[in-house]
């Protein structure tokens, strides 16, 4: 899949591209993130420019970072390649799920598997990917950095939320699309909505990571290995052998940066299992959220070099597009609580936060700080924009595991630093992370749910009000308590 015609596609070309003219005048009534400049469109259902970079890395190898530069590769190359740009839709997956299409079409005619989708397939009901991806090519020799497995979520406001886990990162959480906007910044292996383990003597020097190492850096392989998966409807699950964050022997930035030398002797994590079940759509008490994504993560430890006495384990560590630049700590509990804002052991604020209610700390240094910001307890929101006119929100809580030892949680933010919310690399980031006792884990597998909730503006509802409202509900039920 070779990268040509960088430049821009003259007026009319997406015409002959597609072979069909109808399709002006259909992909532009949803025109997608970086294509304004074209004298035509495409569909922001089978387009999105974070994805289309993040699922093609060697687009994000060859230098493009941008929307508009995406977008420009998309027309000009990548829907006649059969390459992948929104979770939702797959040209060469839509064509072999249906085989009225295919025999019509042919297998490997793209671009009209494109126009087909956003003019019939849509509103056929069609799905526009295969289910259970990565396993069924998996099965038959296919092993392509490239792959992904996608499930949805059809009932949320009118629109749909897809969440895609790739083979790139071994099965991590690379693609979550609410309403046609990317949430996840699946920019290298450290990204991505994943789960890590770091033990708390050597920190990131003994850091098994499910998505793969720092080295991995943005190519398309990595070192954790994944063992399987199944995935049907609004529910996936993965299980894989994680690789350990730093490389023995390295003495760069990877190392270098945070100066914690691996203390691992390998670079795969062969005494950790790291397995997860993804459901679009929890029922709390009487009420069904499509919104609310229930992350399950078993944790499986067999591991004699394990330290300790403590573990904090990410249950997920989530990277977000830089878009999300405002940050609040929720109350979504019936009395005033006090909660202290730490970053690192320095106690940057402590705030008072009546019931039901909110506080924001995008104004605190930590924010924008590596270490970032840390409430002991009480969950995070992220919004794209202010609280009051958010676009697009997203916060976790994680009931307490029943393990011994458990130590409590920390949700955990940073906002975008380093450059522009239109440029793939800058991120935000929102973990929940647990402390647990190593021996209380090791040798065993521990089991912890944790509650992601996503939401997108829907007519007056903005979103960061339908994630606190989530977030009381899933308290009031004691899925999740602070």
């Amino acid at each position: 899949m070779s990268i040509v015609n960088r430049h821009h596609a003259k007026c009319g070309a997406l015409v002959l591209l597609l072979g069909y003219s109808a399709i002006s005048t259909t992909l532009a009534q949803s025109t997608a993130q970086g294509c304004s400049t074209y004298s035509y469109a495409t569909d922001s259902r089978v387009f999105n420019w974070r994805f289309y970079l993040n699922a093609n890395a060697d687009l994000s190898m060859a230098g493009y970072r941008t929307p508009e530069q995406a977008c420009s590769h998309w027309v000009s190359s990548g829907v006649n390649e059969g390459r992948q740009a929104h979770g939702g839709f797959h040209t060469a997956q839509y064509l072999k799920r249906y085989t009225d299409l295919a025999q019509a079409l042919g297998l490997t005619n793209f671009s009209a598997a494109t126009w087909h989708w956003v003019t019939y397939g849509v509103n056929e009901g069609r799905k526009g990917y295969l289910d259970n991806h990565i396993a069924n090519e998996v099965n038959i020799g296919n092993t392509s950095g490239q792959l992904h497995t996608t499930i949805q979520q059809d009932n949320y406001g009118g629109g749909k939320i897809f969440v895609s886990a790739s083979l790139r990162a071994a099965g991590a959480i690379s693609s979550l699309i609410v309403n046609n906007f990317e949430y996840i910044n699946a920019y290298d292996h450290g990204r991505e909505m994943q789960i890590a383990l770091v033990d708390n003597t050597y920190g990131q020097g003994y850091n098994p990571t499910e998505a793969g190492t720092c080295l991995d850096d943005i190519g398309y392989s990595t070192k954790s290995r994944y063992l399987s998966s199944s995935a049907f409807g609004s529910t996936m699950s993965f299980s894989n052998t994680p690789a350990f964050w730093e490389t023995p022997g390295d003495t760069g930035p990877c190392v270098s940066v945070y100066n914690t030398p691996a203390h691992n002797s390998s670079v795969y994590a062969t005494g950790y299992t790291f397995n997860k079940t993804v459901q679009i759509g929890t029922q709390v008490g009487t009420t069904f959220y499509p919104n609310i994504i229930r992350f399950t993560t078993a944790l499986g430890v067999n591991d004699p070099y394990l330290q300790g006495p403590y573990i904090t384990l990410s249950a997920p560590a989530t990277y977000l597009g830089a878009e999300f630049d405002r940050a609040y700590v929720v109350n979504p509990k019936g009395t005033t609580a006090t909660q202290s804002i730490t970053q690192g052991s320095v106690t940057i604020a402590t705030l008072t936060i009546p019931p039901n209610s909110i506080s924001e700390i995008s104004n605190y240094t930590c924010f924008t700080s590596p270490q970032g910001c840390n409430s002991a307890g009480l969950p995070i929101v992220l919004s794209k924009g202010a609280w009051s006119t958010s676009a697009n929100a997203i916060g976790i809580c994680t009931t307490p595991p029943t393990s011994p030892g458990y130590g409590g949680t920390t949700y955990s933010t940073s906002g975008p630093a380093g450059g522009s919310p239109q440029q793939l690399n800058p991120t935000s980031i929102l973990s929940s992370n647990l402390t647990l006792w190593a021996g209380g884990i090791n040798f065993r597998t521990t089991t912890i749910n944790s509650y992601v909730t996503v939401a997108a503006r829907i007519s007056n509802s903005y979103a960061a009000d339908q994630v606190k409202a989530a977030l009381v509900a899933l308290t009031n039920t004691g899925l999740c308590s602070f």
